[in-house]
């Protein structure tokens, strides 16, 4: 018996003598050929592929200022529709707006997919839920990136876009596997059919309920903002009466007085804002009218 243990127990250890240098062997050719590990798709994302889905995106419209990406989902939409890309034709402004397109984006192969935005003034690029290209914040054109594990199939994707004032700018590009960067063609952006015709729907009411909101509400803007030489003042009531518009500094001190008159019912008023003379800071533009008082912050960059 002893004998035959030695025998069984040599033999095992020839073998693992023998296999040992191809099994490294192995592993170095993969590494070599870039061969990607079992582990490196562990966390690739699983496409939603929607079925009755045709070409575009669907958006969201708003308009106001901020100085990061508002919270959409606290904001009733001006206006929605949808576009063959992320594109700003349907804004009814040059500043002061904001956009969230929806839909879902193709990739063809499994792999790794760099996403990348560049703006001006600040966006987003979700897949799904999660944040792949973070550029928020006002800026002049930026581009960021990020990167994610995608199974090859149709994803959800949205991009948020703000502009406050100065350039309009806006580009979503992509790369993967056998994919060179560039910006994510109309054909490989989807959109569930009729789900535009379904939203809208609901906003009407919705919209319709905002402008009755409205109709006791002064209106305030100054664009654009930020501002570097001059901006505008503007502000509409319904009701006549006395109106002051005044410019305070971040302490609370009084800057100058841009208005102090009477107001007819129903008109629009434009008043310059001249800013040379400012230092660089955070001020308040304050509307008093028929009792109600409209406060909007304005930045001054020298």
């Amino acid at each position: 018996m002893q004998h035959l243990y030695n025998l069984v127990h040599c033999r095992r250890h020839l073998l693992l003598c023998l296999l040992t240098p191809l099994l490294l062997v192995a592993s170095h050719l993969t590494a070599a050929r870039g061969l990607p590990s079992p582990k490196s798709f562990a966390d690739i994302r699983v496409p939603e592929n929607p079925t009755n889905t045709v070409a575009g995106l669907d958006y969201k419209y708003y308009e106001g200022f901020w100085d990061v990406l508002p919270s959409f989902g606290t904001l009733t939409p001006l206006k929605t529709g949808t576009t063959p890309t992320p594109v700003f034709t349907p804004a009814q402004r040059d500043y002061g707006y904001a956009f969230q397109y929806t839909g879902y984006v193709t990739v063809p192969t499994d792999g790794q997919y760099t996403f990348y935005t560049s703006s001006d003034d600040g966006s987003r690029l979700y897949i799904g839920s999660t944040l792949v290209v973070d550029n928020d914040g006002s800026h002049d054109t930026r581009e960021q990136q990020g990167t994610i594990g995608l199974q090859a199939g149709t994803h959800a994707i949205t991009i948020t876009f703000f502009q406050n004032g100065g350039g309009q700018v806006l580009s979503a590009s992509y790369q993967g596997p056998n994919l060179a960067k560039q910006v994510i063609p109309a054909a490989a952006f989807k959109r569930v059919a009729n789900s535009t015709a379904s939203v809208a729907t609901v906003l009407g009411t919705t919209q319709q309920t905002s402008a009755t909101d409205r109709l006791g509400r002064t209106l305030l803007e100054v664009y654009p903002n930020p501002t570097t030489e001059s901006s505008t003042v503007h502000f509409h009531t319904l009701q006549g009466g006395k109106a002051q518009v005044y410019l305070y500094n971040e302490l609370g001190a009084l800057v100058t007085t841009l208005y102090n008159a009477e107001v007819v019912s129903g008109q629009d008023y434009y008043l310059p804002l001249l800013v040379e003379q400012l230092p660089s800071g955070i001020y308040n533009c304050r509307l008093i009218s028929n009792g109600k008082v409209e406060n909007l912050r304005v930045t001054v960059i020298r």
